[in-house]
């Protein structure tokens, strides 16, 4: 059947130069049939034209997430050190779960110990080979003090290792736009298509022999070969493109099947979730959504339209005032601190300090492009540094990335600490307003900090405007953080017993 749709689609006009699919069995034996000799080939003769090759490949996409299954759930070796991605990850996710601001902010039990419907997302799967994972093992596995289970990632470097190369190779294949690290393919001999078929694939063969010779296991047989080929068909159709078709540059992001899939998930979305759409059922809801184009509320019907959709809804008038609950002294004891935070001249190495550190910086940056008094835009800058806390910030920044004072940092270790502390209160927590509650209680106390004073602060209402975006750019974090935080506390109470028989349910 598929040779048959490449000599539809090529009498039509659309010339064929590359095969996608996901790593089922199904389109394995597909591969291998299509080959001579019947095993899994990178490149075959073309089945239409003459002379001219296909490229046969399966999707990165679904490569990674196996690659993640892989990492979390196998213990390989590369003869120094066990790659052990699932202990490693659970650790961080441990570490991290009891922090308000947190190293790796996405990061969920879904992302650690994912179930089978949890694995099937792509955004899952690349967070784990995202540079802030990475860069957060590192920063534990370099400050061994700064959490009392950070020496436990003492010997992770070569984990670290595998996921740095899992996630250049992914970087590789999702090539989009001309960004400065993922620039398009312009020149058949680019030094990372070097990369892609001589380094990252004996590095996969290394490991293989090593954990073979201890003993350990590896990737899986099918993971490891489709992973090979893929690289080596990337590696040979970016050469043909560019070479025998003339090709100025080339983005590796469209061979990928996702906006097949994406298609596919409409035609399901469009007909009640149904996930065995027939084919008059796909020819009609196809037919629908070329003619529909953009969906628009029907004008008599109960669906609000846009126009009535850009006003705030407000609730009718209420005769009497809910009256706003206090805020505990405890935490209003924490921000009587802030009037002495010129004492900390430096920025400690623990953990909790090193995502703090970066939440700063990004105050900093806002501060700069939105406070009018020239003086106070630059009151909260610092020096680049790798001192401390810093060295967090140091190994995510790609050159623009802004870095704040070690005073700054400490006014956010003890807005954090206030926060955390207020919303312990029951009746706080059920409170309307609560970002506003929490900012009229901080705001004055922040006004009298030398921290936010400038040279041309000759009146308290100087400082009024670094203060106000200051507390309001901190303040949306912590309390998304703090949101996200009671949702992962419920997910043993809504944990399904067993696979729904429709997905509908989880998407309640």
């Amino acid at each position: 059947m598929t040779l048959s749709v490449i000599k539809a689609v090529e009498e039509a006009g659309i010339r064929i130069v590359r095969v996608v699919t996901d790593n089922h069995q199904t389109n394995t034996a597909m591969f291998r049939d299509m080959s001579e000799d019947n095993t899994l080939q990178p490149v075959v003769r073309h089945p239409v034209r003459e002379g001219d090759p296909l490229f046969l490949s399966f999707d990165p996409n679904h490569l990674i997430k196996n690659l993640r299954t892989n990492l979390l759930e196998r213990e390989m070796f590369d003869g120094v050190e066990p790659i052990r991605g699932g202990f490693f990850l659970h650790t961080l996710y441990e570490i991290q779960e009891q922090l308000l601001v947190k190293p790796v902010r996405l990061l969920s039990r879904a992302h650690v110990q994912p179930n089978n419907l949890e694995k099937m997302k792509v955004c899952r799967a690349t967070l784990i080979f995202s540079p802030d994972v990475i860069n957060t093992l590192e920063y534990l596995q370099e400050h061994p003090h700064s959490h009392e289970k950070a020496s436990e990632f003492s010997d992770c470097g070569s984990t670290i290792a595998f996921m740095k190369a899992i996630s250049m190779w992914y970087d590789l294949h999702d090539i989009s736009t001309w960004k400065s690290r993922q620039t398009p393919f312009v020149e058949a001999d680019d030094d990372r298509l070097t990369w892609l078929e001589v380094d990252f694939i004996s590095f996969l063969e290394n490991i293989k022999v090593r954990s073979g010779e201890s003993r350990a296991k590896f990737l899986t047989k099918e993971t490891y070969e489709a992973t090979v080929m893929t690289t080596r068909s990337t590696v040979a159709v970016v050469e043909y493109l560019l070479t025998d078709l003339g090709f100025k540059y080339v983005l590796t992001r469209p061979f990928n099947s996702d906006p097949v899939e994406s298609l596919f998930s409409c035609f399901r979305q469009f007909n009640g979730g149904n996930d065995r759409v027939d084919a008059r059922t796909a020819v009609f809801t196809a037919e629908k959504l070329l003619k529909v184009g953009i969906l628009e509320a029907a004008r008599h019907g109960n669906a609000p339209s846009s126009s009535e959709c850009q006003a705030a809804l407000r609730c009718a008038n209420v005769t009497c005032e809910v009256k706003n609950p206090a805020v505990p002294e405890d935490a209003l004891a924490v921000l009587w601190k802030i009037q002495h935070v010129m004492k900390y001249d430096e920025v400690p190495s623990e953990i909790e300090f090193a995502p703090l550190t970066y939440l700063a910086g990004y105050l900093v940056f806002v501060c700069e492009r939105k406070v009018t008094c020239p003086e106070c835009k630059l009151l909260l800058k610092g020096k680049p540094s790798r001192d401390g806390a810093y060295k967090f910030v140091s190994g995510l920044d790609q050159g623009g990335l802004s870095y704040a004072r070690p005073e700054a940092v400490w006014l956010c270790k003890l807005i954090c600490t206030f926060v955390e502390r207020a919303l312990m209160s029951a009746k706080l927590r059920r409170c309307a307003r609560i970002s506003k509650l929490l900012s009229n209680a901080v705001l004055p106390r922040l006004k009298d900090c030398p921290v936010m004073w400038c040279k041309d602060c000759i009146y308290p209402q100087h400082c009024e405007e670094l203060c106000e975006i200051f507390v309001k750019k901190l303040l949306r974090p912590l309390l998304a953080n703090w949101a996200g935080d009671v949702n992962s506390s419920l997910e043993s109470i809504l944990k399904l017993s067993r696979k729904p028989l429709s997905r509908k349910v989880l998407r309640l």
